[in-house]
């Protein structure tokens, strides 16, 4: 047997003190301002992978902040002024979880994960939004509620009330 630490340990030691840093600069304002104010590349590569902060300390990130986003609340109210479709769909947090469907709508019928037909679904109806591109949405439907046995489509945004949820210039 062998008397030397194997050097997993050094590893793992590394990854932890590395997690333990993330979990500073996310749940603490103070430690991220230090961070910024010391290391600015760390928020412009998290910047370049959509990850940014509110910057209220000890608060989860503003896409789960239910004041900011909600299915019924336009979004655009929740904003001090109206922002680009870039901006939009760059940024998850001001997306609402739902859309409704102007138009009756066809969704594949999934059950336990397989495709086995088609749904319509009638005009009005609450779908979850899962995606945003300058033209497009990407929506879930699932009669019983739950992702699991939810099918998707892609949408022409001017088919969602998208547009009057948030407040987007042209």
């Amino acid at each position: 047997m062998d008397d030397q630490p194997s050097k997993i340990w050094n590893i793992a030691l590394v990854f932890s003190l590395l997690l333990l840093a993330g979990i500073l600069y996310y749940r603490f304002a103070p430690v991220r301002e230090y961070v910024d104010a010391k290391c600015p590349w760390v928020k412009e590569q998290l910047a370049q992978h959509g990850i940014q902060f509110d910057g209220t300390a000890g608060t989860a990130p503003a896409s789960t902040n239910s004041a900011t986003v909600s299915p019924t609340r336009p979004v655009a109210a929740a904003l001090a002024q109206p922002v680009s479709v870039a901006q939009f769909t760059s940024d998850r947090s001001l997306w609402p979880k739902t859309v409704k469907i102007k138009k009756a709508t066809e969704f594949p019928a999934v059950i336990n994960g397989k495709e086995i037909g088609k749904l319509s679904v009638p005009a009005g109806t609450e779908v979850k939004l899962i995606s945003v591109t300058s033209e497009k949405v990407g929506v879930a439907y699932s009669p019983d509620g739950t992702m699991s046995n939810a099918g998707g489509a892609w949408l022409q945004i001017a088919e969602t009330d998208l547009i009057e949820r948030a407040d987007i210039t042209h």
